[in-house]
């Protein structure tokens, strides 16, 4: 959990440094990486504390509005999971799949939960520039990032939730009767 945390806020000091004086405004966003491993690999609540802690890291760095990234990036994370849990994501190519789908759902999100405070014509069309960039980068580096991210996991003996658990249990009830 707290190794999770740490790689975050290395990645938004990446982000907000490295990556900023890169890319400019078309930079990729790490934590829709990291977010979309978690989908993969961790229980629901426990990837949404992380998700929703990966949001306040963001505010904390950008000066913004208290609980915007937080909502954002929890409400990107249910719907990857949702997403990782309607298909089965093993390979690389879904895992690609799964990121550069979450990058184009957390642009909707930050428009949705940002029309709340600006009026939807100002910020649209900026958005909209930027989103396919930021996807496309997410999906060149997300080997990178899951390799360490994976990497973090082995170290520490984390265990993925398992995909067919009830089912294998129910199997096994109904083979024995």
């Amino acid at each position: 959990f707290f190794s999770v945390l740490l790689f975050c806020v290395v990645c938004v000091v990446f982000q907000s440094t490295i990556f900023h004086a890169l890319f400019g405004i078309y930079k990729p966003n790490l934590l829709l990486i990291v977010i979309s491993y978690l989908a993969l690999n961790r229980f629901t609540i426990e990837g949404g504390i992380l998700a929703y802690l990966c949001g306040y890291f963001i505010e904390l760095n950008s000066g913004g509005v208290f609980g915007f990234y937080s909502m954002v990036m929890a409400l990107t994370f249910l719907a990857a999971k949702l997403f990782s849990e309607g298909f089965f994501i093993k390979s690389l190519p879904s895992q690609m799949t799964l990121v550069f789908v979450t990058s184009f759902v957390f642009k909707a999100f930050f428009i949705l939960v940002l029309s709340i405070y600006r009026p939807l014509h100002d910020i649209f069309g900026m958005t909209m520039v930027s989103v396919f960039p930021m996807a496309l980068l997410n999906v060149i580096l997300m080997p990178v990032v899951f390799f360490l991210l994976k990497h973090l996991d082995r170290i520490f003996a984390k265990e993925p939730p398992s995909k067919t658990g009830i089912q294998e249990s129910n199997v096994r009830f109904l083979g024995r009767a």
